[in-house]
């Protein structure tokens, strides 16, 4: 039995990760072209080219 359906899976992928965190108050901040940083939680790293999140990337 899966724990979601393939219709809300394929909703939350097409959800912005950076959009979604301004909407819901978690401040992110721009460190290069398509990397974002979290503000009060800098070892969070997104790549909105990816739409993905690191706990910890190089940049």
């Amino acid at each position: 039995m899966a724990l979601l359906d393939k219709d809300t899976i394929r909703r939350a992928q097409d959800v912005d990760i950076v959009d979604f965190c301004a909407q819901n108050g978690y401040p992110l901040e721009r460190v290069s072209g398509r990397y974002y940083r979290g503000v009060e939680h800098d070892s969070l790293v997104v790549d909105r080219a990816k739409n993905t999140y690191e706990s910890c990337i190089p940049i």
